[in-house]
């Protein structure tokens, strides 16, 4: 998970941090809820690069067998 999550970590940051700021800065949000988005956003990235790395583990341990092979 870590390798996939570091490997995007600083755009995912950035975005992270440029969406909670124009959130905020446009008074649209106040800062309780700039900074609770921000805790959710950061929550979903961590879950997402988990997910990513269990899929990506799934798919790395397919066996290859043909489908009827009863071996």
């Amino acid at each position: 998970m870590w390798e996939h999550y570091r490997k995007f970590i600083i755009p995912t940051q950035l975005f992270i941090i440029a969406l909670c700021a124009t959130l905020y800065f446009t008074g649209r949000v106040p800062l309780g809820g700039a900074v609770a988005f921000f805790v959710m956003m950061q929550l979903g990235a961590v879950a997402g690069a988990w997910w990513a790395a269990r899929l990506k583990g799934k798919l790395n341990q397919r066996d290859d067998r043909l489908p009827l092979d009863k071996s």
